[in-house]
């Protein structure tokens, strides 16, 4: 054997027997849109279990069994509807919890599989305490859209169908993996298809149907390889992450593309870190070559992230953070080392990047009351604070949560505001905007503007739930050329920073005022479990530069099937 293959073989070796022993670890990540992160919310709000971290989304399924251990001690204090809910899930997460799958049902593997079970559905499962376990399942979504013009007296719709499956375990308690992967076909107008993410951030389906052929069909995939070692995890991997408080984050959203990140977390007692360095798409240029055909370039571009937590006590924590864009270059060492400050070495770096810094806390000092914000600093000059600087770009958000009414109905709120100042999230270099393929990192959140959220969630029924979105934005748009050109720049759009002959002084809400106002009315039903019925009705009223109005009603509803 070589003496490279014998080096391998005993860094594996010396790797395996640094793995700390672990009671049931599964090293998966819980997707971040599931519903026990919102009862995980209420639990920590509800004083029932502590230091739950609602900053940041995905987190392991063995941590999130922990959590649910902890409701578990404290089943007593929860509520009739919160006992079932707690029922479903440990359901959810029983292998995690006892190492058992009692209440799971395999499609090849067991007799007599039931597609009306409300056990645990897969196509296959295996475990083997401490060495290996494997579950299969298939997926399938059906949804329609209807979208009622109504400033214009015009409809349209369309229809997708998603199928696909996933694939996730773990070695031997400390190694997980997860694989994903999903084709669709879309039918009816193209513009009501464009309002459903997996279709809008499609690109196959995005490019003219006449060039590309199979224009109707979307295909998204998302994986990753981690390691759990108790205290620290690391991960590689492709799929979404949420950064930031509230109904409506202002680190990171899900208003882009899946994206491909390093991901490492520490965790112990009274102090965490996290970090993770992500490859994002920059400028897409294209040209057409005789013999090639047309050949697209994307210039490279990373985001860089970490962020310093401090429990101080069961009610009071704070976090400190920055995020670093560049581009123009392969990865930047620089800022993938994690313990770095950032901003000051984007200056030693000559520059050339786009560096912001945040401060969040969060505060739970009344049982059923949380209270957190963020205040974060893109760029500031201290000298010039209240002078209309453009530089001094600041972002604000403030999130109260509620369910200080759940024990005698079950009903919590949550009210959000946000106050984004002009050019916040662009960069003067356009390439090192806040942005992945001209998406907005976070959403829907606009340059030069605020916004005020507020959200209901009512659950009549353990599996019925039914919540209100109230939105209401102002925000000062740039004054356009008739070709669409920026005439005068007050800031307003995340793709346009300041230019050299750019006025320096701008304030909040300068330039042409827009008004965005939303209703939505959602329902999620669950019948069986794995099955979903999703209705969402969403009002929208917006008036908008230029004096034009829009006003829509849109209806999705969505068949959801995991099995």
């Amino acid at each position: 054997m070589g003496t490279n293959k014998v080096t391998l073989k005993y860094l594996l070796c010396v790797l395996v027997l640094m793995l700390p022993a672990g009671l049931l670890a599964q090293a998966e990540f819980v997707e971040y849109n599931n519903p026990v992160y919102n009862f995980l919310e209420r639990m920590d709000a509800s004083h029932v279990i502590d230091k739950f971290n609602s900053f940041e989304r995905p987190t392991t399924r063995k941590q999130v069994a922990l959590y649910l251990q902890e409701v578990e001690l404290n089943r007593g204090s929860l509520s009739d509807a919160d006992k079932k809910i707690f029922d479903d899930l440990k359901s959810e997460f029983e292998f995690e919890l006892t190492g058992t799958i009692n209440n799971s049902q395999s499609l090849f593997g067991n007799s007599g599989y039931n597609f009306l079970s409300q056990k645990e559905k897969y196509l296959f499962n295996f475990i083997e305490k401490d060495k290996f376990n494997l579950f299969i399942n298939g997926v399938a979504d059906f949804q329609a859209i209807h979208i009622n013009d109504r400033e214009n007296s015009s409809s349209s719709g369309a229809s997708f169908l998603k199928y696909g499956g996933q694939m996730r375990g773990t070695i031997i308690n400390r190694i997980g993996f997860s694989i994903k992967g999903t084709n669709g076909k879309v039918w009816g107008d193209r513009t009501a298809a464009l309002n459903i993410n997996d279709i809008k951030f499609a690109y196959k389906y995005n490019v003219d149907p006449t060039v590309h052929t199979g224009g109707d069909f979307v295909d998204n995939t998302e994986g990753y390889l981690s390691a759990d070692l108790d205290i620290a995890r690391f991960k590689l991997g492709r799929d979404r992450k949420m950064i930031g408080y509230g109904p409506v984050p202002v680190i990171l959203g899900d208003n882009f593309p899946n994206f491909d990140y390093l991901q490492f977390d520490f965790n112990y007692k009274f102090f965490s870190f996290s970090y993770l360095h992500g490859k994002l798409n920059g400028i897409i240029t294209a040209y057409t070559d005789s013999v090639q055909g047309s050949i697209k370039n994307s210039e490279d571009k990373f985001l860089g992230y970490h962020r310093f937590g401090f429990n101080i006590s069961k009610d009071f924590s704070f976090g400190l953070g920055e995020m670093i864009i560049y581009s123009g270059r392969s990865i930047e060492f620089t800022y993938l080392n994690p313990f770095n400050y950032y901003k000051s070495a984007e200056h030693a770096n000559q520059d050339r990047d786009n560096s912001l810094l945040f401060f969040d806390f969060q505060n739970n000092t009344f049982a059923g009351l949380k209270i957190n914000g963020t205040v974060l600093i893109d760029d500031i000059d201290f000298g010039k604070v209240g002078k209309g600087w453009f530089g001094n770009q600041l972002l604000y958000n403030l999130t109260l949560y509620s369910s200080n009414l759940y024990r005698f109905a079950p009903v919590e709120f949550y009210l959000q505001y946000i106050r984004c100042e002009p050019y916040v999230y662009t960069h003067r270099i356009h390439n090192n905007g806040y942005t992945t393929f001209n998406y907005n990192l976070v959403n829907p959140i606009l340059p030069n503007s605020d916004k005020f959220i507020l959200r209901i969630n009512y659950n009549p029924y353990y599996r019925l739930k039914f919540s209100l979105d109230v939105n209401f934005s102002r925000h000062g748009a740039n004054e356009l050329n008739d070709d669409g050109t920026v005439k005068t720049n007050y800031g307003g759009d995340v793709l346009v920073g300041h230019r050299e002959f750019d006025k320096t002084e701008v304030y909040f809400l300068e330039g042409e005022r827009e008004y965005y106002r939303s209703i939505s009315f959602y329902i999620n039903y669950e019948p069986v479990n794995n099955y979903y019925f999703i209705l969402n009705l969403v009002y929208e009223n917006n008036s908008l530069a230029n004096s034009i109005r829009q006003k829509y009603v849109n209806g999705f509803i969505t068949l959801s099937f995991r099995i």
